[in-house]
């Protein structure tokens, strides 16, 4: 629970930095509980969570970005894709993927 609050915790500053661009960013649970398993290590705690983050959501975001595959207004929706991966997509207010 506590590392999923600091997955929580770093969706946020995520966020903020988005803002700048007038994007907005979701996660869904399934997409959180990923992170959480790959981010922690009984060894190490929660120290590789960052590095996890880095690599699983904002590395693939920002070469999304600069393809411009996202524009300025979008919600960004990170979702678990059936190969177990994750996937982005644009949604509208009402919840429809585009």
């Amino acid at each position: 629970d506590v590392i999923a609050r600091i997955v929580d915790l770093q969706m946020v500053e995520l966020g903020k930095r988005l803002e700048a661009k007038k994007l907005t960013i979701t996660l869904s649970p399934q997409v959180r509980d990923l992170i959480v398993e790959k981010g922690y290590d009984p060894v190490y705690g929660a120290r590789p969570l960052k590095r996890t983050i880095q690599q699983e959501i904002q590395n693939p975001l920002a070469l999304k970005l600069l393809e411009g595959e996202f524009e300025e207004g979008d919600t960004i929706r990170i979702d678990v894709a059936k190969d177990g991966g994750l996937e982005f997509r644009s949604i509208d207010k009402g919840g429809k993927i585009f």
